[in-house]
């Protein structure tokens, strides 16, 4: 898949939920069809967009009926997206500079805890920016036997769509841990902070409809540019 297909759900999204703020609640939206001849895309496409705006709690469906307009909340649902689909949902464009590449076996990865992976992995270490700016440093672990050749492909954009354009292989689930540090050693060098500003570290554990461990990641995040929202349920 393109990476120009790969976005048009989020950038219609994006479209419709500026739109929808103009709506009232419950107010009903175009239909599938109505939106795939306006935006000249399949109704697959549209289907996509709308389950986007569903889980993020700005819309609601009725079979047989159509789309409304959600009563406003103050957060939405946690749902696993890829560091590219996150950003495509807030609007802005990014790209991954390879900082490294290689590959580890148990021994090596022992200097990096927090992986979860057992056998040998392809370690990918990227950096994330938009207009150049330093948003995030990724550190990821693949099994290298569930995604052998790997470093045959580009990887500055969605690492998660590479997987699954190439491997079949998708990230079904995932943990994951925030927690606050202080940016120094590397850290501030890399994401260009000042030394001892806060910022974010992410770990995730990600597997596939088997529970496999598919994928490890470190990612350290600038605390100013990241707000974390969810809705909980009893």
């Amino acid at each position: 898949m393109a990476k120009e297909e790969f976005l048009k759900p989020y950038r219609i999204a994006e479209i419709v939920r500026a739109e929808i703020r103009e709506l009232s609640t419950h107010d009903v939206i175009p239909t599938e069809r109505q939106m795939a001849e306006r935006f000249g895309v399949s109704r697959v496409t549209v289907q996509k967009a709308l389950a986007l705006l569903e889980s993020d709690g700005m819309i609601y469906r009725r079979h047989g009926s159509g789309s409304f307009v959600s009563p406003l909340r103050e957060s939405r649902t946690l749902q696993l997206r890829s560091f590219t689909e996150e950003m495509a949902i807030r609007g802005e464009s990014i790209k991954a500079r390879i900082i490294d590449f290689s590959r580890f076996d148990d021994e090596r990865r022992k200097t990096e805890g927090w992986s979860a992976h057992n056998g040998n992995t392809y370690r990918i270490e990227r950096l994330r920016l938009s207009n150049e700016e330093p948003l995030a440093w990724d550190i990821t672990h693949i099994s290298e036997s569930a995604a052998p050749g790997l470093e045959n492909y580009d990887l500055s954009g969605s690492l998660y769509e590479v997987l699954e354009d190439k491997y079949n292989l998708i990230i079904e689930s995932a943990d994951e841990s925030i927690s606050p540090i202080i940016s120094n050693g590397e850290i501030h060098k890399v994401l260009r902070l000042e030394k001892g500003t806060p910022a974010l570290q992410l770990i995730r554990i990600g597997f596939n409809n088997k529970g496999e461990i598919v994928e490890s990641t470190r990612s350290i995040r600038r605390a100013d540019q990241w707000q974390f929202k969810y809705t909980v349920r009893r």
